[in-house]
């Protein structure tokens, strides 16, 4: 479905399908990667490690947005 928009917006080129095939490889592994820490991690350590990590990159989102706003 997303395709025809991402054609339509001139985001589908040559080189950005060739980035895309030569990534698929990387992508698949971190996904079997993904799977495999989640069946040797215990539930309570994986989700203080998933809460901690939003809480950062949230922190760094929310600061690059405040510094964005008062610089522009």
């Amino acid at each position: 479905m997303r395709v025809v928009p991402y054609f339509a917006l001139g985001q589908l080129s040559q080189k950005t399908l060739a980035i895309s095939v030569a990534l698929m490889p990387l992508a698949i592994a971190t996904n079997f990667l993904g799977f495999w820490l989640v069946a040797r991690i215990p539930t309570g350590p994986f989700y203080r490690i998933t809460y901690s990590l939003m809480f950062i990159i949230s922190a760094v989102l929310l600061a690059q947005g405040a510094i964005g706003l008062l610089r522009g």
